[in-house]
């Protein structure tokens, strides 16, 4: 597994918004940004045309910290967050919505490889 921090990610459209904000505990809510990140990261390979084996695994192994920031007018819920994938991937990629404006950028992590 690889380690990396992911910076101001627009997970949550507002479906999923309305989902997060009413699961009833912190696993619920976990387990929710694990698969959309894990979404995220299939479309980034599709994007790229990177045929992928076996299952993609990405887990957030501590609590995101949950930030508000204006986008387009309107206050939107964005995470700062160490993530942890069977990807390696990129530092200075974007994942999420809203990449080309600087949403969602991934970094190394100190922890690298676990």
């Amino acid at each position: 597994m690889h380690a990396y921090k992911l910076s101001d990610w627009q997970g949550l459209n507002r479906d999923n918004h309305a989902r997060f904000h009413a699961a009833t505990n912190a696993l619920q809510q976990k387990l929710m940004l694990e698969r959309i990140l894990t979404g995220n990261l299939l479309s980034f390979a599709k994007g790229i045309c990177w045929q992928i084996e076996g299952r993609v695994l990405a887990e957030v192994p501590n609590p995101p910290l949950l930030k508000r920031r204006r986008f387009k007018g309107v206050e939107i819920d964005v995470f700062d967050m160490e993530i942890m994938t069977n990807m390696t991937l990129p530092e200075g990629m974007g994942i999420g919505k809203a990449v080309s404006l600087g949403f969602g950028v991934l970094e190394n992590s100190e922890i690298n490889q676990l």
